[in-house]
């Protein structure tokens, strides 16, 4: 399978080696451009909680496995995999049973920056203590983590070894493997207007929004942009979009929004 366009056809295997959002903790990172994904994330909790109320709670001494499809390399999917657990914990404390371990896969494909991820985890809660200890721990996470490299066109994991999957902003390429399994039964199916991609301080500021922009554009396909055609001429193409989007900031602000589909599928 490859990436067709109109000028390019990209091998799938070489799009798995250049196809990641832009790592480290730079101006134009992801990590530093993904304030209106963590908006939009926000918007759809209720969707999220309303299908882990209905994942069936397995007994405390089996873990309780969660998997983030698509992690990239924010705090984005950091907050996610937090209200899944916490959200989890209070199920079975809501029924009086003592919750059991987690654990947290966050999967992309290979060039994903995970170091940065890492270094952006909260330390594991102390183990030694009790159980309950371990969970209520502030400023530590209650659960295990993982990365897994690689894409979720193939197998990621054993069998019937995760109990919770995530995927955010990449349903889209998800879709050829629901289509092709026919495995999956769609619970709920959401499509509405999630507001602008532009997160800017100070929205009357045109050099602000024109910068917000090129960065957001290169968070996203800045590294397949500087594969093409290196990074000095990508410099200057991100460059011309900021002049541009400078001219046009608040035609850009009113105009530029995001439509979101948000499904819960169970097998």
């Amino acid at each position: 399978m490859a990436l067709k366009g109109d000028n390019v056809v990209v091998p799938s295997m070489k799009l798995e080696r250049m196809f990641s959002m832009k790592g480290g903790k730079g101006e134009a990172s992801y990590a530093n451009n993904s304030q209106a994904q963590a908006i939009h994330a926000r918007s759809v909790l209720h969707f999220l909680e309303e299908t882990l109320d209905s994942v069936q709670l397995n007994c405390s001494e089996i873990p309780f496995v969660v998997a983030d499809l698509g992690c990239s390399s924010g705090t984005n999917t950091i907050s996610t995999v937090e209200v899944i657990i916490n959200h989890m914990i209070k199920r079975y404390e809501a029924l009086g049973y003592e919750p059991p371990e987690f654990s947290a896969f966050f999967s992309d494909l290979p060039c994903n920056d995970f170091n940065t991820l890492f270094q952006l985890l909260p330390p594991l809660a102390n183990y030694s203590t009790s159980m309950e200890e371990f969970l209520a721990a502030k400023g530590h996470r209650p659960y295990f983590a993982a990365g897994v490299p690689g894409s979720f066109h193939r197998r990621l994991f054993p069998s019937r070894s995760i109990d919770v999957f995530h995927s955010a902003f990449s349903l889209h390429w998800l879709s050829q493997i629901i289509e092709a399994d026919g495995s999956f039964t769609v619970n709920k199916l959401e499509v509405f207007k999630g507001g602008s991609p532009l997160v800017v301080n100070q929205p009357d500021n045109a050099a602000e929004v024109g910068r917000a922009l090129a960065n957001s554009c290169r968070t996203v396909a800045g590294v397949l942009v500087d594969a093409h055609i290196g990074d000095r001429l990508s410099d200057e193409l991100f460059l011309r979009v900021e002049r541009r989007a400078t001219s046009r900031s608040k035609e850009l602000l009113e105009q530029l929004q995001f439509f979101h589909i948000v499904a819960s599928l169970s097998k």
